[in-house]
Parts: C-alpha cells; sequence; structure tokens
C-alpha cells in the first residue's frame, strides 16, 4: 500500500484556500477531497510522469465526489487538460517530493537495523 504525505501546513496552503473558496467547501473538507484526489493520481500515475491519458473534469469531479474541482485544480495551475487527457503540472514535487523520499530512506533503515539486529 502506497502512502501519502501531506504537509502540516496544508490547511494554511493558500491553493488549498482558493479550492476550498472556489468549490464552496471549508478547509478541512478539501483536505479530504485533495487525499481522495493524490490517493487517485498515485494509482493512475505510478510513473509519476504528470500524465493520465483519456481522463476529463468531470472524471475528475467523479473521482473526488465534489463538483468543481477539476475546475479549480485548473484555477490554481495544479493540472491542465487537453484532447489527450490530465496534465499534472509539478507532479513530481506534489507526488514525490522530498518528504516522500527522506521517508522512504528512514522505512529502508529502520528495515536494515530490524534484520541487521536478528
Amino acid at each position: 500500500m502506497e502512502s501519502i504525505f501531506i504537509s502540516s501546513r496544508i490547511t494554511q496552503a493558500m491553493d488549498v484556500m482558493r479550492i476550498a473558496d472556489s468549490i464552496g467547501r471549508n478547509v478541512n473538507e478539501t483536505v479530504g477531497i485533495l487525499v481522495r484526489w493524490f490517493a487517485w493520481v498515485e494509482t493512475e500515475d505510478r510513473r509519476c510522469e504528470g500524465r493520465i491519458k483519456l481522463v476529463t473534469p468531470s472524471m475528475v469531479d467523479d473521482v473526488t465526489g465534489a463538483d468543481g474541482v477539476a475546475e479549480a485544480l485548473v484555477a490554481v495551475n495544479w493540472v491542465s487538460f487537453d484532447d489527450d487527457g490530465i496534465i499534472i503540472h509539478d507532479s513530481d514535487v506534489h507526488l514525490r517530493g522530498d518528504l516522500r523520499k527522506r521517508s522512504m530512506a528512514a522505512r529502508r533503515k529502520r528495515k536494515s537495523r530490524v534484520w541487521g539486529a536478528q
């Protein structure tokens, strides 16, 4: 099972507040919606190429369970759509950033200590 890493400051992020305002939800609800979004993207874009073919704005709204999310993500420049599907801007930062790298390195070190202690 993959992990999703969330900044402790996510509820204060201006983009998140703009998305919340755009979709008519409070910031806490919006964070939950974005968790669903990132979990889905993580599943669909495993190679972190930043593109998922054949995805439409209505599919994004369906995946997140909230109307207007695709439009809000475009407005904050997190994504764009073209004839081939969705382009996720800065996907390497959002999905495979330093936090994730540090966490995975720490997990590897813990495992090696456990195996070394036996």
